[in-house]
């Protein structure tokens, strides 16, 4: 009996042992699961299989970031391609290029691969600091934006890539400012290098003979004032470049820029811009050049708060242009300016029309001969051309643009060639252009 009872108290005793152990292993299950793998190879095994998720934890957030930094790119462009048509025939002797004056559209009866053009953005803003703007563009429109120093060395290119812009963006806080420094397409003009951006095919006699096309150095933009509704009203941006249309300078003297754009309402903006280069002519520094652009853009019907009043649109773009001692005639000063108005309305989301009608003069043959423009030498000491240009826009899918053209232009002198080696006041061209957005 005494034995039974000495047994049946050690019973008691183990059990209870066992519950207290339970009570712990609950209480502290991490320590117990330790103490169970330094006994037991399967629960090792377990730990072990537990611990390499735990160390991948840092990649994973590093793929993450990488993730980040590629969404936040916004990456767009186009593939354009042209065919142009001169009426008045072959050209006797041939010139340079067969469509005088013009920008890109330099050759008839012949179908172009105008460009392939590819945008990398990141944008900056309070809660992104950094940023950049990477444009590159393969086509036969490169060589005539080329800036100096890059694929360009040394006057006329031939080669078919340029490098439009490339430049970092820094936000500065507190004061909402961004800084940009690199290359970077020009403020002024109503019309951009960017094809599908512009509303008919060919471009103005101002925006290849007027302004420049793009800058290398640094602009720091200021908006000042916002409207009632929060949109900006009032925005300054002014900056230092080595010039005109040249990553490379041409001298020691710099070139200034300030502009200003007021978006007074919805419908109607204005932007002006003054340019002062100390001299834009290779290995000299005292004969400065001026440039005074401005810009209006108006929707009446959008002003009004008319329901779809975006549809109708005005342009005008004024230049005024000064430069010492570049007359091509005298050696002295030359000045140019021109005004140049386009006008748009877009019957559907498929249809729109354009038109634009310019005039552009040149006192001291400057930028029109001087500046190794396609124009046959002209009489005289200056040049006025002037061109009416109409444009049917047709997008049967959201990434097709199809565009037909016709223009006329004109000049006070015989600068453009004809069949009987006769240079002609006038020529007319026919154009088909298309553009795929990407």
């Amino acid at each position: 009996m005494r034995n039974f009872a000495v047994r049946l108290g050690v019973l008691l005793g183990v059990l209870g042992m066992m519950g207290l152990g339970s009570r712990v292993l609950r209480a502290d299950e991490g320590a117990a699961r330790a103490a169970a793998a330094a006994l037991s190879p399967g629960l090792m095994g377990q730990v072990e299989t537990e611990a390499p998720v735990a160390a991948k934890e840092p990649e994973k957030e590093e793929e993450s970031k990488v993730l980040s930094f590629f969404k936040s790119i916004n990456l767009d462009g186009y593939l354009e391609t042209s065919y142009t048509y001169n009426a008045r025939g072959p050209n006797t002797p041939a010139p340079p290029v067969e469509n005088v004056g013009r920008v890109f559209d330099v050759e008839s009866n012949e179908f172009s691969l105008n460009a392939v053009e590819l945008r990398a953005v990141k944008n900056v803003d309070e809660n992104n600091f950094v940023g950049f703007k990477v444009d590159g563009l393969v086509g036969q429109t490169a060589k005539f934006i080329q800036s100096e120093g890059l694929f360009k060395q040394g006057g006329a290119s031939t080669s078919d890539i340029d490098l439009v812009q490339a430049m970092m963006m820094v936000y500065v806080p507190g004061v909402g400012a961004t800084i940009e420094a690199g290359k970077f397409i020009t403020h002024a003009g109503a019309e951009v290098i960017y094809s599908p951006e512009n509303d008919n095919f060919s471009r103005s006699y101002l925006f290849g003979y007027a302004i420049p096309f793009t800058h290398t150095g640094v602009m720091w933009n200021q908006p000042l004032l916002k409207r009632g509704d929060d949109e900006p009203l009032l925005n300054i941006n002014g900056g230092v470049a080595n010039g005109w249309d040249n990553v490379k300078d041409l001298n020691d003297a710099k070139m200034f820029h300030l502009q200003g754009v007021l978006t007074a309402m919805d419908g109607l903006s204005f932007w002006a811009n003054l340019f002062w280069s100390g001299s834009e002519q290779a290995g000299d520094n005292a004969n400065s050049r001026t440039l005074m652009d401005l810009v209006l853009d108006f929707r009446p019907l959008q002003m009004m708060n008319v329901e779809g009043g975006e549809a109708l649109k005005f342009l005008l773009n004024f230049d005024w242009g000064g430069e010492e001692g570049a007359n091509i005639v005298t050696g002295g000063y030359a000045d140019w300016f021109g005004l140049a108005g386009i006008v748009r309305y877009d019957f559907s989301d498929q249809w729109y029309v354009a038109g634009r009608g310019e005039v552009f003069q040149d006192d001291g043959l400057s930028r029109t001969l001087g500046f190794g423009a396609p124009f046959v030498a002209a009489g005289g000491d200056d040049l006025t051309v002037s061109e009416l240009t109409f444009t049917l826009g047709y997008l049967p899918w959201e990434a097709l643009l199809l565009r037909g053209e016709v223009r006329a232009d004109w000049s006070d002198e015989r600068v453009f060639n004809g069949p009987d080696a006769q240079d002609k006041y006038n020529q007319l061209t026919f154009a088909i252009d298309a553009i795929f957005k990407i």
